[in-house]
């Protein structure tokens, strides 16, 4: 009946079923998809509580093998608890830490890294210290669905007192490798501080029909 009913009870659900044989098998059937379509470049923001370790590996091998670049990251959050909130950090940091290291010997590299988060509503304030590390850390940038709902936007101002662009910006997550995906409820003042901290909006036109 609404956008946090179809999160329980279809997406989440569905991110569970997710093993790593099944995650290989969908990442190279949309990166087929892709290049038929004439795409040759895609944004991956996976999420897999159920097999998180090695999940961004078994993505880039896909993308390889079908030959099209791509940035990835794992979706960080805080709904499957603290153990799982650590364990997609350590993915997304792993996982930079791969393509750097891949990078520094001269090998080619098609897929880049960020350091991913679900949303707002479902990243608590000590999960967002811990992204905060990692981007530091790596030198990567926050990728994180905002405001796609108005549930989001709601939320963040009732459990926080911040708009959530403000609160992430408070953590030190918003910057110029900052990508925000979909958007719909930010408000104006967000919208300037996106653009003050020289961060990506990234409109996803069917998705936010829906």
């Amino acid at each position: 009946t609404d956008f946090v009913s179809q999160l329980h009870n279809l997406w989440w659900r569905l991110d569970r079923a997710i093993d790593l044989p099944i995650l290989e098998a969908s990442a190279l059937a949309g990166c087929a998809d892709a290049v038929l379509a004439g795409v040759t470049s895609l944004v991956d923001h996976h999420a897999g509580p159920e097999a998180i370790d090695g999940s961004l590996t078994v993505i880039r091998k896909a993308y390889e093998e079908v030959g099209v670049r791509g940035l990835l990251c794992y979706e960080t959050t805080d709904r499957n608890g603290a153990a799982g909130a650590k364990a997609g950090v350590r993915e997304n940091v792993r996982f930079a830490k791969e393509v750097a290291a891949d990078r520094a010997a001269g090998k080619a590299v098609l897929t880049e890294a960020c350091i991913g988060a679900h949303a707002p509503f479902t990243v608590g304030d000590e999960t967002l210290a811990l992204l905060a590390d990692a981007v530091k850390s790596t030198g990567r940038g926050l990728h994180i669905h905002v405001a796609e709902d108005k549930y989001d936007a709601v939320d963040s101002r009732h459990r926080y007192g911040l708009d959530p662009l403000v609160r992430l910006d408070k953590a030190g997550l918003l910057g110029p490798l900052t990508v925000i995906g979909h958007g719909l409820w930010l408000s104006e003042s967000e919208v300037e501080l996106l653009s003050e901290r020289d961060g990506f909006l990234a409109h996803n036109a069917r998705s936010n029909m829906n």
